[in-house]
């Protein structure tokens, strides 16, 4: 039986690591979740490729959750970062939040999903039920084997206990979905595969059941190596208009490489593979036209900002 999800993420290239059973549990109208971490009143490019793979996987019968993941902002990912995150108070991660959630409901309108909030049941655990029901299934090796953690370790200021911990509670919000909210799957950038696949394992050898978990690759500047998202002076460009202007998120997409923009507009665009291969026809007779950029750009701009603030 031929599954149209995993075909879609294939032929635009956002199909990067998956777990073994991925194909066949996506096969049927699935549960899964994503998870983003509050550290910031406004999300980024970065998380608009979560937010088009939610819009994406709805349109095949799917069901997204998303969790604002508010108790683990509380800890703070390691991955990717090569020192520890300021400690953010609960007042800013509530205030960081009710922001957030704004953005996802204005650039998915029309979609149905599900936003939760792991501070909700990880508040409430207690430590020795904690170490019980996650700590005793995961070894120390897994952990310490997280390219994340080898990196900090060999760096003076090493890494907390707190962040440490990070891959537990993520796995142990995925056996917490997987029990209450019949979630089968997690999806997130291929930075969170280690954490994944620590939820996937928690779940085989806790309840004995199989869950699934799928990435799409980072996207990094292939002059520079720096991860997408950020302007030629640095600058992150962020979905709110406060922070960044929809003439100047607009404008960062006319500027993408040309050896970027094939591979952005598949992942990005909700264009069919007919109508973006014959953009792409026309583009390559003549790139100084931009005229691929141009048409991602608009695409995007609108989605996030609206039409009327894309002409103006």
């Amino acid at each position: 039986m031929r599954n149209d999800f995993f075909e879609e993420l294939k032929w635009r290239g956002l199909l990067f690591q998956a777990t073994e059973n991925s194909e066949e549990v996506f096969r049927r109208p699935t549960t899964f979740y994503w998870g983003i971490d509050l550290t910031a009143s406004s999300l980024h490019l970065g998380h608009l490729l979560g937010l088009l793979m939610m819009k994406r996987a709805v349109k095949f019968g799917h069901k997204p959750i998303i969790l604002a993941a508010s108790g683990t902002t509380m800890v703070g990912d390691p991955s990717g970062k090569e020192k520890e995150r300021p400690v953010l108070s609960r007042q800013e991660i509530e205030k960081n939040k009710k922001s957030i959630k704004r953005q996802i409901q204005k650039i998915l309108r029309g979609e149905k999903f599900l936003l939760l909030d792991n501070h909700d049941w990880l508040g409430k655990l207690k430590l020795l039920e904690f170490l019980r029901d996650a700590g005793k299934h995961i070894t120390l090796n897994s952990m310490l084997d997280k390219e994340s953690v080898k990196t900090r370790l060999g760096r003076e200021s090493g890494i907390s206990f707190a962040e440490f911990s990070y891959q537990l509670l993520q796995a142990y919000d995925f056996l917490y979905l997987f029990e209450k909210r019949g979630c089968q799957a997690q999806v997130a950038g291929s930075d969170q595969w280690g954490n994944m696949v620590q939820g996937v394992d928690l779940i085989r050898k806790k309840l004995a059941k199989q869950a699934a978990a799928l990435s799409w690759p980072l996207i990094e500047d292939p002059q520079t190596g720096k991860k997408f998202g950020k302007s030629a002076v640095g600058k992150t460009i962020w979905l709110d208009p406060e922070k960044t202007h929809p003439f100047e998120f607009y404008q960062f997409f006319v500027g993408i490489e040309d050896s970027l923009a094939p591979r952005l507009a598949k992942y990005f665009s909700f264009k069919n593979q007919i109508e973006t291969l014959a953009l792409e026809k026309k583009w390559q007779e003549k790139k100084e036209g931009r005229k691929l950029q141009k048409e991602l750009a608009f695409e995007m701009t609108v989605l996030v900002h609206g039409k009327l603030k894309t002409l103006t």
